[in-house]
């Protein structure tokens, strides 16, 4: 079966499903930071100002040869508590900004000092005058998960020397870390497989449909009803298509019946009409009459076998393309002016081995009636199994190319079955290719005349295929 190159439902389906999710979800969690971060600010805020007050009153109710010890005893990881004569804060020439005038605020209304005597600075990770290049990148490439800041807080003491605190810690990163990278990575793998198992289903059912309706394309009388399951809209799409199947089968049975009477009734007066001739005595209008009835007889005979195309109830099977050719060129006696060349032998096409046969042979009588001679080659490409008929005769121009194939049409004007035959051939030709799978086509030979072109759709490699 051939496909159209391109992405197929089940993908795009199961795309569409699982990026959306995953978008939905970054978002919620994105708004859910937003809204929170003030909240959890103001929380953090308040406890690291309760750390700084205590450690401050505990500092000054010690003396001063202590507190360098004990200053190093209260740091720990994210909090350094240093003994100095300046305020540490002062030293980084940065404004101040809302997050440290808070923490400064809440400092001085727990220790009630005077003013002038808290200094407080808050500093982001790109702030820090001290980074090295390499860390640098390496901090900005976390910063998108987790955002460091550094609080730098100086409180006077009664002696004249300051009590240092430097904090450092995440904005976001207990809400929004690199450990998310793993949350996505699952829910995307799970929203993907669930997504697959939601629409193969369905998808698979469509594929029923194509599966299908290829198959009553090539075979209507023979073609099977589809299962009705699945999603009620599948079984109801199942249900309209077994309908339409069967009203088309019933169609074509019908049309089979009333054409094998009609052929009984044209055969019937025919038949009394050549009984009758051959009772003229004029020996010249006897012949002229019996040949006129004769070519009537043929004529019907092919109208009627293009109508009712014999070939739906013949059975296929592996056939060797090769040896059907040879056995319709031997059948025709037409080896002397057929030159047939096989580039790829054992070729198998599965097929219906009368009609097969019969495509074959109008259109070698075709290239001989108008070219003479003919050259049959046979190989195998991309689009599956060919057959060129190439002749060096007069060839048909384009804008004819499509019309021989329509039935009774021909490309000379006259009626005279002698000169051009009643325009069945390639049109049954094409009816056949088509009902197998494959194509016709004609094309502008290399010999300079016509090509005619047929693709069929390659069957599996049977060993010992019979012969036509």
């Amino acid at each position: 079966m051939n496909r159209e190159t391109g992405v197929s439902l089940r993908v795009q389906t199961i795309t569409v499903l699982a990026v959306s999710l995953l978008l939905f979800h970054l978002v919620s969690l994105v708004l859910f930071v937003y809204f929170s971060a003030s909240t959890a600010t103001l929380a953090r805020e308040e406890q690291l100002a309760q750390r700084i007050a205590t450690v401050t009153g505990f500092m000054e109710g010690v003396p001063a040869t202590y507190r360098d010890y004990l200053a190093a005893e209260l740091s720990g990881p994210g909090f350094e508590v240093t003994i100095g004569t300046e305020p540490v804060s002062e030293t980084i020439d940065k404004s101040s900004d809302s997050h440290s005038d808070n923490i400064a605020g809440l400092v001085d209304r727990m220790l009630r000092k005077k003013p002038g005597d808290i200094s407080t600075r808050y500093q982001t990770s790109d702030e820090a005058a001290d980074m090295q290049a390499a860390s640098v990148i390496i901090q900005r490439i976390e910063g998108l998960f987790n955002i460091q800041e550094t609080l730098l807080v100086s409180v006077a003491l009664t002696n004249g020397t300051w009590l240092n605190f430097r904090t450092s810690g995440s904005t976001w990163g207990h809400i929004l870390s690199a450990s998310a990278i793993p949350s996505l990575s699952l829910m995307a793998i799970g929203v993907i497989l669930l997504a697959a198992w939601a629409v193969n289903r369905p998808l698979r059912s469509l594929s029923r449909f194509a599966l299908a309706s290829e198959t009553m394309g090539r075979d209507v009388l023979g073609a099977q009803p589809l299962d009705e399951q699945g999603p009620r809209e599948l079984r109801d799409a199942a249900r309209a298509f077994n309908r339409m199947q069967r009203q088309v089968q019933r169609l074509l049975q019908s049309r089979n019946q009333m054409l094998g009477a009609v052929s009984h009734d044209f055969r019937t007066p025919l038949t009394r009409l050549r009984l009758r001739a051959e009772s003229i005595v004029d020996d010249t209008q006897r012949d002229k009459a019996i040949r006129d009835i004769e070519e009537m007889e043929q004529m019907i005979a092919l109208t009627l076998a293009y109508a009712r195309d014999d070939s739906v109830e013949e059975a296929r099977e592996p056939l060797e393309l090769d040896q059907v050719i040879e056995s319709v060129i031997e059948s025709m006696d037409c080896r002397a002016r057929c030159e047939f060349r096989a580039a790829t032998p054992g070729l198998i096409v599965e097929c219906q081995r009368s009609a097969m046969r019969r495509v074959i042979q109008n259109i070698i009588e075709n290239a001989l009636n108008y070219a003479g001679e003919l050259a049959i080659s046979t190989g195998r490409d991309a689009s599956g199994i060919t057959i060129d008929f190439d002749d060096a005769g007069p060839g048909i121009a384009e804008d004819q190319r499509e019309k021989v194939f329509l039935p009774f049409y021909r490309v000379e004007s006259s009626r005279n079955r002698a000169s051009g035959g009643a325009g069945f051939g390639l049109a049954i030709a094409q009816t056949v290719v088509e009902a197998h799978g494959g194509r016709i086509s004609m094309q502008t030979s290399p010999q300079g005349g016509l090509r005619v072109h047929i693709v069929l759709p390659a069957a599996l490699q049977y060993p010992g295929s019979p012969a036509g």
